[in-house]
């Protein structure tokens, strides 16, 4: 063993990942919460003095997050949006991940702008169904390296047993993709990233993190920016035990910059990294997925 390898035996798992995200819609009050809530910046937030203005724009909060040495998620809750993410991508080239109305014809789009990731939802369900040969199709359009898939889900009962079923979009039905570790592992193959959100039934954000689904989506070959239920310091403790060196994390209303409990700037300090870099284990040789297409 040489030296060099030693050294990377010893460093452990990769250090859990901050990614915040913000969600824009298209109306004058762009950049809101989870819950469609508008963002307002939280005065003196950020280190800075004067942080009043009279709008929060996505490319402000770009520049927040290349200062403070992070990366971060913009999804659009409306195809209106494009043209604000895509300004805001020239402010943090390589370092934004773009998420919501992502489909074949603008994908390509949003990774020669500068996104590192587009993050496809709704687009590869259809009635509650996964639709494989879309998957494959935004996988030859942008390449594995720059697609990430959202499998934010929601626990529900079925057949007598609580298991977790994807739900990319809340004003849509609850898809019948159930989230096993075969079923994971059979989407990491074609993506670089996935995007879960734990949802309650009623689309809300529950009251913790659901340490079943922790473990469930620590099985995954590729990382997993991982958000609902985080709400103190002990639940990212916890995700950073449980996420063996996959899970990554995300808040949006709850920094304090934006009147939140978390302090954002020592969350960056502790868990920034610029680039979004893929960890990537041992996958599967022959993909069920490529057999069926």
């Amino acid at each position: 063993m040489t030296s060099q390898e030693g050294a990377q035996l010893d460093a452990g798992p990769p250090k859990m990942e901050f990614i915040p995200t913000i969600y824009l819609r298209s109306n004058d009050r762009e950049v809101v919460g989870i819950q469609g809530t508008p963002l307002t910046l939280k005065e003196g937030s950020c280190g800075k003095e004067d942080t009043k203005e009279k709008k929060l724009t996505a490319s402000y909060v770009a520049k927040e997050w290349k200062e403070n040495g992070l990366g971060g998620i913009i999804y659009l809750l409306d195809s209106k949006c494009q043209k604000k993410a895509l300004e805001a991508l020239q402010y943090h080239k390589g370092h934004i991940i773009i998420g919501g109305s992502v489909d074949c014809k603008n994908a390509r789009t949003f990774i020669d702008s500068g996104a590192s990731h587009v993050i496809v939802d709704s687009y590869i369900f259809s009635d509650g169904q996964i639709m494989l040969e879309r998957l494959l199709a935004l996988e030859k359009v942008v390449g594995k390296e720059h697609l990430a898939v959202n499998l934010s889900c929601v626990r529900r009962l079925h057949k007598g047993r609580s298991k977790f079923f994807a739900w990319p979009d809340r004003r849509q039905e609850i898809t019948s993709f159930e989230l096993t570790e075969e079923g994971i592992k059979l989407i990491a193959h074609h993506c670089s990233r996935i995007f879960c959100m734990n949802f309650t039934p009623n689309g809300k954000e529950p009251s913790s993190i659901d340490t079943e689904l922790l473990i469930e989506m620590s099985s995954s070959p590729v990382p997993v920016v991982y958000g609902g239920g985080i709400h103190s310091s002990s639940a990212i403790e916890l995700m950073e035990e449980l996420g063996a060196g996959v899970l990554d994390f995300t808040l949006t209303d709850s920094l304090d910059m934006f009147g939140g409990p978390f302090e954002f700037s020592k969350l960056a300090a502790e868990h920034g990294r610029f680039t979004p870099t893929t960890r990537i284990s041992d996958r599967p040789n022959i993909c069920t997925l490529c057999r069926m297409f």
